[in-house]
């Protein structure tokens, strides 16, 4: 599954700040181990997750926009605004708010993702997020999380057991936001 879904000179990881991306892999789940190790590039930190209209394409069109009104976009004009800051921040025209990095590759020079409390955004813990997204695909639709099945997910994603569902509140919450 392709999880840059920006043109480049952008780096963008969908899957792991996309709500919308999220919600396409869990309703295009395949049940295999390729699918499963996709969701290891959400790392074991906490995350911020965009949920507003924009898809991934259309806030690099914004960025990009912004970039070459005002003489930032080429390689060498991105890297001198970016400085010893190492990072800048955009708002784009729904208020939402992207922190622009250096890319790790020549190519895409141009890292984005969301900033953390900016609107239409909210935080997750990368392990929780992994093992909300892979139950909703796994379940049955509308199926809440039993501790056995949970702690089955979580094996799956070589993630330590939980001794109780309910002590899972981060992960009803991170159910309800990418069920929609």
């Amino acid at each position: 599954m392709m999880h840059e879904p920006v043109p480049v000179p952008f780096r963008y990881n969908a899957l792991k700040h996309h709500v919308q991306v999220q919600r396409n892999w869990i309703s295009t789940y395949k049940h295999d181990n390729e699918s499963v190790q996709e969701l290891l590039v959400l790392g074991a930190s906490v995350m911020d997750v965009y949920e507003g209209k924009f898809s991934p394409e259309e806030i690099a069109g914004e960025i990009k926009t912004q970039l070459l009104t005002s003489s930032r976009f080429t390689r060498p004009e991105f890297m001198a605004w970016i400085g010893t800051a190492g990072y800048r921040e955009l708002t784009l025209s729904d208020k939402s708010r992207w922190v622009l990095r250096p890319g790790e590759t020549y190519e895409r020079y141009i890292h984005f993702h969301p900033g953390r409390g900016a609107a239409f955004t909210f935080r997750a813990k990368a392990n929780v997020l992994k093992t909300a997204m892979l139950w909703l695909a796994s379940a049955e639709a509308g199926a809440l999380p039993d501790t056995a099945g949970l702690n089955g997910i979580r094996l799956r994603l070589d993630l330590a057991p939980v001794a109780e569902v309910e002590d899972a509140s981060h992960l009803h919450l991170l159910m309800g936001k990418l069920r929609g």
